[in-house]
């Protein structure tokens, strides 16, 4: 079986997923009414998308790496970038 991070089956057990809420960052959630396993749809160009828009935001602009990532330091945000 080829598990695929979007697909609609279990990686598990290959049941069909159901949908089960809300994650708290606001993604769909999925359960597997077989097994019971949980899982989140990854969109990795969406990822993608956000941390250019924050790269071209502390290059063109005033803020610092710390700012811009929420943290004292900004080292999260230079390991992202």
């Amino acid at each position: 079986m080829d598990p695929t991070p979007n697909s609609t089956t279990c990686v598990v057990c290959g049941t069909g997923l159901v949908k089960n809420g809300r994650h708290p960052s606001g993604t769909q959630r999925w359960r597997c009414p077989a097994c019971g396993a949980s899982s989140v749809r990854r969109r990795p160009d969406v990822t993608r998308w956000e941390q250019l828009r924050k790269f071209v935001t502390w290059v063109t602009g005033k803020h610092t790496q710390a700012e811009l990532d929420g943290t004292a330091t900004g080292r999260s945000f230079r390991r992202q970038i």
